[in-house]
């Protein structure tokens, strides 16, 4: 049972820890998007989903 709380706990700050690296992805990709750099827009939105 310890082992299983030991897993969900990590999990969860491992997902914390990604949400900014996606958040900046995204971030970048509405940049692209709004300058009309498609390619670059459709990257960044990609790689953020």
């Amino acid at each position: 049972m310890r082992m299983h709380r030991f897993i969900l706990a990590l999990s969860c700050i491992l997902m914390m820890l990604a949400a900014p690296i996606s958040a900046q992805d995204l971030q970048k990709g509405l940049e692209a998007y709004r300058s009309s750099d498609y390619k670059t827009a459709f990257k960044g939105m990609e790689t953020a989903s």
